[in-house]
């Protein structure tokens, strides 16, 4: 995996991660999404 696609990805799960603000609930979003 190239940082230039690497670096994208992971700042937009940090997005969606701090879009969480039940840790459960993000957990649960991984598992069944």
């Amino acid at each position: 995996v190239s940082l230039k696609s690497f670096l994208p990805v992971s700042l937009n799960y940090l997005i969606f991660f701090m879009g969480h603000k039940n840790i459960m609930l993000l957990f649960y979003d991984l598992v069944y999404n």
